[in-house]
């Protein structure tokens, strides 16, 4: 089952969020929110307090709090500056875990910046193994050349054990 987010006052997102739900085969983890993300660098801060509206609606649609928001959040210090992260409730409420830091460097040319992130609910985070976020290093994981990687793709996808 999915939806597609509609603020309803003004496209508050470049990129249309869809929500899906997922079933698992993980016992600690029968069914799942999955919220892909891509936000625009020059609205990155926007989208990000907006993203708290999407999880609750579609918290609300399946009542379900098992809810993982990943992708390109565009969250690295240079578009979502550490002064403008107060006024973001994902990095205020206690509910939400970022299991991606800001450390880690999600992209292929090696920018040292944290764009792609993996964020989930309490819920979600008690019933997975969060040490196991991180990126799959394509690049390294399959010998490519900086110019090979780069045409797959910009980034590094980002990845997290369910268990």
């Amino acid at each position: 089952s999915s939806f597609t987010y509609f603020s309803g006052i003004s496209p508050v997102f470049i990129v249309s969020l869809h929500s899906l739900l997922s079933l698992s085969w993980s016992p600690a983890v029968t069914d799942f929110v999955l919220i892909p993300i891509h936000t625009s660098p020059t609205t990155a801060v926007e989208e990000l307090k907006a993203l708290t509206d999407v999880v609750n609606e579609a918290k609300t649609k399946w009542q379900n709090n098992n809810i993982m928001v990943l992708g390109d959040f565009n969250a690295g210090s240079n578009y979502v500056p550490m002064s403008k992260r107060p006024t973001i409730p994902l990095f205020g409420i206690n509910v939400f875990h970022w299991l991606i830091a800001n450390t880690v460097d999600t992209t292929v040319s090696g920018s040292k910046q944290a764009y792609d992130r993996i964020v989930v609910t309490d819920d979600m985070y008690n019933r997975m193994n969060p040490r196991s976020a991180g990126i799959f290093d394509f690049k390294n994981q399959y010998a490519l050349t900086l110019d090979q990687a780069k045409a797959v793709s910009d980034h590094f996808p980002v990845e997290v054990q369910i268990s």
